[in-house]
């Protein structure tokens, strides 16, 4: 093969051709890969989230979790201000601990109850809100009730 004497290295043309092939393969990939890292963070807090309703459906089943007057409890999981998951329990929700008496904070007793890792970081603005509809309507708190229990999700706006 034959080489001009002034043959030094790529043209400017050839250069600016390999640059647009690669913003080209880049504009195809980014939102690929945003999408796969914002799935990944979703997945951390629905997986919570899913282990807070089998805890929900046990307790309230157990009588632990029982809502305090005709209206529907809810239990949300969602990321703190401090970027931690955080569980809480609507006003009409009383959460009772087997194994010992109830603190200040119910919220608390509940998400340890859950075995919720405050360690992980939540990086997801989902709002995961598991809604507790009574089947009959006695507020007799002392004693368990059957109930529809369900999950809904929604994006947080703030």
């Amino acid at each position: 093969m034959r080489h001009s004497k002034n043959s030094k290295g790529f043209s400017l043309v050839e250069l600016i051709i390999v640059i647009a092939v690669l913003v080209a393969l880049v504009a195809v990939i980014a939102p690929a890969y945003l999408r796969y890292v914002q799935r990944s963070h979703d997945s951390v807090l629905q997986s919570s989230a899913e282990e807070v309703l089998s805890v929900v459906r046990s307790e309230f089943a157990l009588g632990n979790l029982q809502i305090t007057d005709t209206e529907p409890g809810t239990v949300t999981v969602k990321k703190g201000s401090d970027t931690h998951i955080v569980v809480l329990l609507s006003d009409n929700l009383s959460f009772i601990p087997d194994n010992h008496e109830p603190s200040e904070n119910m919220d608390a007793d509940f998400m340890l109850a859950c075995g919720v890792d405050t360690s992980k970081e939540i990086k997801s603005n989902k709002i995961f809100t598991i809604t507790i509809i009574k089947k009959d309507s006695d507020v007799d708190i002392n004693k368990p009730h059957e109930a529809d229990i369900s999950m809904d999700v929604e994006e947080d706006d703030g």
